[in-house]
C-alpha cells in the first residue's frame, strides 16, 4: 500500500520523502519511484509540511506519533493487540517510530503541518492523538482507505475522512493524488469508525459467502452456477460478486491463484477486535461480529494464516471442516 501511495504522489508532482523501519525497503521504493529515502522519522517530521502515515495497528500509531513513553502510555490507552514484528511494520512517509529516541512525530513537526493517518485503528485512540496534535498546532485527519493494493496502484482509493472541514480541504489535494474519492465522515475518529464498520460487515459477509459456496459444492452443485445465482439474487454482495472466495469461480482474484495475496487474517482479526471494543464502549451488541472474531482468532491461533501487513484485499479459502464446521482462511503471503 505505502509504495503505491508514494508512487501516486510522485506522479502527481509531489516531492516525496520516505521512511520505513527497514531502510532497504525505503531505498528500494525510493529508487523505483523517484522519491527520496529518509534516514529517520525525525528527518521526515522536520523536513515536511505534509505527512501521510500507514501503519498496522493502534500501538504502532501511538508510538510513531507520541513516542515510546509519551502521552498515551501515561494515560493508559488501550491497544488493539500485539504489534507486528518490526520488519513487517510497513509505512509510507512516516515509519514505525525512531528507534534512537523515545520521542514521536508530534515532538518534531512544525506548527502548521498537515498530518494524514490512513491506518485502521481504535477510533478513541485516533481522537486522542488528534487532540494532542491540535495542542501542538498540527492539523490532523484520520483517513483510512478502501480499495486495496489495486486501487492504490491506480490512484483510485476511497478515503474515509475524520476531522474538521478545514483539515479535509487541506488534505484533499494529497488524497486526490492517491485516490478518487474522499468521504467526510465527521469529526476526528469518524474515518476510523467508518472503516471498522466496513470491515465488520466485510468479515461477516465473506464468511457467509464461503459457507454458502461450500455447502452448494458439497451437495453437488456447480460452483460457477451457484455464484451466478447468488449474484443475481438477494444474496448478492461484494464478497460474492467481486472477490468470490471459492476456487475456480472467478479469475484474477486470490482464490484463482492458490490464495496468494489478500488481506491477512491477523489484520481482519485485529479489525474485528476493534469493532468489538467499540461495541463494548457503546453498549452495542454484535452477535455476528463476535462469532466472526472467534473464527478468525481460532484460525490465527491454529496457524492457518501467513500474515502480512501491507495488503488490503481479502482472500478466503474454504476448507472442508475445521473443528466440525466450515471455515474460511484469510490468507496472504
Amino acid at each position: 500500500m505505502g509504495s503505491c501511495m508514494a508512487t501516486s504522489l510522485v506522479r502527481a508532482g509531489h516531492d516525496v520523502l520516505l521512511f520505513d523501519v527497514d531502510a532497504r525497503k525505503a531505498k528500494a521504493v525510493a529508487a523505483d519511484t523517484g522519491a527520496t529515502a529518509a534516514s529517520s522519522l525525525k528527518e521526515v517530521a522536520q523536513a515536511s509540511l505534509f505527512i501521510v502515515t500507514m501503519l498496522p495497528n493502534t500501538s504502532n500509531v501511538e508510538k510513531v506519533y507520541l513516542g515510546g513513553t509519551s502521552h498515551h502510555r501515561r494515560e493508559g490507552a488501550t491497544t488493539d493487540g500485539p504489534s507486528l514484528s518490526p520488519e513487517k511494520q510497513r509505512v509510507r512517509q512516516a515509519g514505525n517510530g525512531d528507534t534512537e529516541t523515545e520521542q514521536g512525530l508530534l515532538d518534531w513537526v512544525r506548527s502548521g503541518t498537515l498530518v494524514v493517518d490512513s491506518s485502521t485503528i481504535d477510533p478513541l485512540a485516533s481522537r486522542r492523538v488528534n487532540a494532542i496534535a491540535e495542542i501542538k498546532g498540527v492539523t490532523m485527519v484520520d483517513a483510512p482507505v478502501s480499495g486495496g493494493v489495486p486501487a492504490a496502484a491506480n490512484a483510485t482509493l476511497t478515503f474515509m475522512v475524520g476531522g474538521t472541514d478545514e483539515g479535509l480541504e487541506l488534505a484533499r489535494p494529497l488524497l486526490m493524488a492517491m485516490g478518487s474519492k474522499a468521504v467526510h465522515c465527521g469529526d476526528a475518529g469518524a474515518g476510523c469508525i467508518a472503516k471498522v464498520c466496513n470491515n465488520l460487515s466485510l468479515a461477516i459477509s465473506m464468511i457467509g459467502v464461503a459457507e454458502a459456496m461450500s455447502l452448494g459444492s458439497k451437495m453437488g452443485m456447480d460452483a460457477k452456477v451457484l455464484a451466478s445465482v447468488l449474484n443475481s439474487s438477494t444474496a448478492r454482495c461484494w464478497s460474492s460478486e467481486a472477490y468470490n472466495p471459492f476456487p475456480g469461480v472467478m479469475e484474477n482474484v486470490p482464490s484463482s491463484r492458490g490464495f496468494q495475496g489478500g488481506f491477512a487474517a491477523s489484520l481482519m482479526e485485529k479489525d474485528l477486535h476493534l469493532a468489538l471494543q467499540a461495541a463494548s464502549e457503546s453498549s452495542q451488541s454484535l452477535p455476528m461480529g463476535a462469532h466472526a472474531h472467534q473464527l478468525y482468532s481460532q484460525l490465527c491461533n491454529e496457524g492457518w494464516v501467513v500474515s502480512s501487513n501491507n495488503t488490503c484485499w481479502t482472500c478466503v479459502k474454504p476448507l472442508s471442516t475445521f473443528n466440525g464446521r466450515v471455515c474460511v482462511v484469510f490468507d496472504n503471503h
